[in-house]
């Protein structure tokens, strides 16, 4: 209440003041405790992420070669990956820039190469795939191609359309062996490059094995291209761990269908190869939450279901698990965070929550333990 006496007033309109301040400064120091404590989440799951990525790598990788070709394209996938992390970071994981991801990734072979293309903003979730087959192609070219030879060029332009909403890239080799094989069969980086394109980014690619050289087109949905950087708020799990027990395997004579719902591409192919390899038939991969929910609702004898929590950093994988519930389907849930509070119970009705990166006896024990008991989805 104003006061009649003015050198009072003063010091209320003082107090006021400082009062406000003060509940201001309060505000302040929550909200950055909180920023501070979804950032550290963050770069925790971005970790458990990239390894888990690092070690689908290692373990597809073809082994039928010498140690040191299986050496050297490990280390160059990984490399590529290190590579985008550290641009992504600077970029604060908003995205990056088209031709910067492009230079970084072929730096190499900078003075053999022509980048073309206006300035374009990648969205977070396809700077690593993006970045991957770049650098599958310039392998393929510096084994087979342009740059196996001293005179060999590439240009690599790029177009974002308005009116069909893409995104267009052309690889276009020049001056490589004057004798190009058009292979018989696609080789594992050939396949890495169709999978990363059209199953992550729903895109579209073409091979065309020109005797001048390599013509590679990719076409990409324009989302993947937003005119603004988007920040992604990221999930926080529950935390439940794997006891390593002996690896079970079906024991009936029909396979057992597992569905599996993952959008990034390596852990997808990865978490395919072992479930093949422990004796299961696989399910989809579907890569985003309307084509999980398709195949959930529409396959029949699903013994159970992997999939990850969080898909393409905009969708969660819940409605899955609450359409299996009503089916009676056990599922698993694989994630790299580590908080307790984001999985709003459903974490209860999982037969198990894998963290990335997991063992392959991890993920056997999980299936194994549906395959004791079906009915009862329980924690280990």
């Amino acid at each position: 209440k104003a006061s009649p006496v003015a050198e009072f007033e003063d010091l209320r309109l003082g107090l006021v003041a400082a009062n406000e301040a003060l509940r201001t400064r309060a505000i302040a120091k929550r909200e950055a405790g909180k920023r501070q404590t979804l950032l550290v989440r963050e770069v925790d799951h971005r970790a458990k992420n990239a390894l888990a990525v690092a070690l689908s790598i290692i373990r597809l990788t073809p082994r039928d070669v010498s140690p040191e070709r299986f050496a050297a394209s490990v280390e160059g996938r990984v490399a590529s990956m290190a590579r985008v992390h550290s641009l992504l970071a600077k970029e604060a994981w908003n995205g990056a820039d088209l031709h910067s991801v492009a230079a970084n990734e072929l730096a190499p072979y900078a003075d053999r190469i022509r980048l073309e293309g206006a300035s374009t903003y990648l969205a977070a979730a396809a700077v690593q795939p993006l970045a991957m087959v770049l650098h599958e192609l310039a392998t393929n070219a510096a084994k087979h191609g342009a740059f196996s030879t001293p005179e060999g060029r590439v240009r690599l332009s790029w177009d974002l359309s308005a009116e069909d909403e893409t995104l267009r890239l052309a690889w276009v080799e020049n001056g490589g062996p004057s004798m190009i094989e058009v292979p018989m069969k696609r080789a594992f980086g050939t396949r890495l490059i169709v999978q990363l394109a059209e199953r992550q980014l729903s895109g579209k690619v073409s091979f065309n094995w020109d005797p001048e050289g390599l013509r590679f087109s990719l076409t990409l949905p324009a989302r993947w291209a937003p005119p603004q950087p988007s920040r992604v708020e990221a999930p926080a799990p529950n935390a439940l761990r794997m006891r390593e027990t002996a690896v079970p395997r079906p024991d009936c004579a029909s396979p057992r269908r597992v569905l599996v719902v993952e959008d990034e591409v390596l852990l997808s192919m990865e978490l395919e190869a072992a479930l093949r390899e422990l004796g299961y038939e696989v399910v989809g991969p579907a890569r985003d939450l309307s084509e999980a929910l398709m195949l959930a609702a529409s396959e029949k004898d699903l013994f159970a279901a992997v999939f990850d929590v969080n898909l393409g950093g905009r969708e969660r994988s819940f409605p899955v698990a609450d359409l299996l519930q009503t089916r009676d389907v056990p599922y698993i849930f694989v994630t790299g965070y580590e908080s307790a509070t984001a999985l709003a119970g459903r974490d209860t009705g999982s037969t198990i929550v894998l963290h990335k990166p997991y063992a392959r006896h991890a993920l056997a024990n999980a299936l194994g333990a549906a395959l004791r008991n079906p009915q009862s989805m329980t924690s280990l």
